[in-house]
């Protein structure tokens, strides 16, 4: 389902087509600047293995895996060709046929400056361009979803790849501060085994989902939530009825948003929209950091944790999976391999992610946002985005966030300003709400590359801290470093 919180608000609406749509050229304010927000590619070619694979051809697939890193480039031109603005480009995705995104950047311009500006958009693969496009700006549809299809550059492929995006004015964007809440997950199963140094069993199985210690704490985060609402604390309240609903894919986090914000978010028909981006961070033999899962099968995945987890309290379980199906998924963004694809993240690709993370999460409409995910890939966030401004008035807490972990289940509350951008340092404050501690990393069994115990790019070690494991599930070996 394609969640509600993607629409983007009209400005205005007094050049609206039968559709009810409004063209950007009667959208924009004379101050206005364009965004650019990018959803979708579909039919892209599969490499060289074959020029013409569709998105129904899932069967064929299997057969002849798709081989490609397809990414996308954009910028607004004048008529003689000038660049107006910025080139800005999306980050490559592997192996997939109907790449995603739905991220924002600007353009740089607007169109009381360039009234005839022509928005360019091409599709690469690697070094080699697929196909492009030009649109006459003023004319296209504003914050509403546009598919154009590509001119392709082979001039054989059938359907040609197509582009689905929408055009942004910043004034609907909401550049006041926005709020924004991270969730840590949950204890989970690996948390659990990592603790008594279980390391078999860290490596039985990928994605992890909670322990039972786990569902406890997130049951408590819940009825803190409860209390501090009929209280009237802002956190809490906010934390029930979010502009939208981010949580990782992968499943304790996904149990633990269905356990601590599931319960609020069906009363009022709400949603939870699967955040690629705010996976944890791989690393090297952290198995709880991997999955196979895509789509669907992500949901499917999480009920069957739930009837583990709750497999000898019926009422739990019945409560569990009813608010199950009162929540609307969107899974658009972990459809494909490449949200779960390799073992690890380098340097490059953790900052290519937590710059489309950050761009998602600034350029929405919504002033209030939660995101239930992961406290290295969170610690990540802080490093790359807090202010130092903020860092120079509170030390302490700036100190401590960027070197410690959210305990399980805490709750950090932030203030972002979009104006800085997503390079910008845009975090502009924050604090621990809802009784939130940090923990420290330390000791053996915190360097064994777990989703919440070491960082997350592992570099060289030596061979003799290398332990490999059978894992049961992969039936392949893993590795461990120590």
């Amino acid at each position: 389902v394609r969640a509600k919180a993607r629409k983007m608000p009209h400005a205005r609406k007094d050049d609206s087509s039968a559709t009810g749509t409004t063209r950007v050229g009667s959208l924009v304010e004379a101050d206005s600047q364009l965004f650019l927000l990018l959803e979708q590619c579909c039919y892209v070619p599969a490499g060289s293995q074959s020029s013409s694979l569709s998105c129904s051809c899932a069967a064929s697939e299997k057969a002849s895996p798709v081989r490609n890193r397809p990414f996308v480039r954009c910028w607004a031109k004048a008529a003689d060709g000038t660049v107006l603005g910025k080139v800005e480009q999306w980050p490559a995705r592997s192996n997939t046929m109907s790449p995603t995104w739905f991220s924002a950047r600007p353009l740089g311009t607007s169109l009381s400056e360039h009234p005839g500006a022509i928005l360019r958009l091409e599709l690469w693969d690697g070094a080699t361009l697929l196909g492009c496009l030009d649109a006459n700006l003023g004319n296209l549809p504003g914050h509403h979803d546009e598919t154009m299809a590509f001119e392709m550059q082979d001039g054989v492929s059938d359907p040609p790849a197509t582009i689905t995006f929408q055009v942004l004015d910043s004034a609907a964007l909401s550049f006041a501060s926005k709020t924004v809440y991270f969730v840590r997950h949950g204890e989970s199963v690996w948390n659990n085994a990592q603790s008594k140094g279980l390391l078999h069993e860290m490596a039985a199985e990928l994605d992890h989902p909670l322990s039972a210690k786990g569902a406890e704490q997130a049951e408590a985060l819940r009825r803190r939530i409860e209390a501090g609402r009929k209280t009237g604390d802002a956190a809490a309240t906010e934390l029930c009825s979010p502009g939208v609903l981010y949580v990782s894919p992968l499943c304790r986090a996904v149990q633990t948003g269905l356990i601590a914000l599931g319960p609020s978010q069906a009363a009022s028909g709400g949603e939870f929209v699967l955040m690629a981006t705010a996976r944890e961070k791989q690393n090297l033999g952290g198995f709880d950091s991997m999955s196979n899962r895509k789509g669907t099968e992500i949901l499917h995945g999480t009920v069957e944790g739930m009837k583990r987890l709750y497999g000898t309290q019926p009422d739990k379980l019945r409560e569990c999976v009813d608010t199950f199906k009162k929540v609307n998924f969107d899974v658009h963004e972990a459809e494909e391999d490449w949200w779960c694809e390799g073992t690890s993240d380098s340097s490059e690709m953790l900052h290519h992610r937590l710059q489309e993370f950050m761009a998602q999460i600034l350029y929405t409409p919504h002033e209030t946002a939660v995101v239930v995910g992961h406290s290295h890939f969170f610690r990540s966030v802080f490093k790359s985005c807090l202010s130092e401004e903020f860092g120079a008035v509170n030390k302490t807490l700036a100190k401590d966030i960027v070197t410690k972990k959210l305990c399980n289940c805490g709750v950090v509350k932030m203030q972002l300003d979009p104006r800085r951008g997503v390079e910008g340092k845009p975090i502009i404050s924050l604090e621990l709400v809802l009784g939130t501690t940090l923990d420290s990393d330390g000791g053996m069994r915190d360097q064994l590359n777990a989703c919440c115990a070491a960082p997350g790019h592992v570099d060289d070690r030596d061979a003799e801290n290398t332990l490999v494991l059978q894992g049961e599930s992969t039936g392949a070996e893993n590795t461990l470093v120590l």
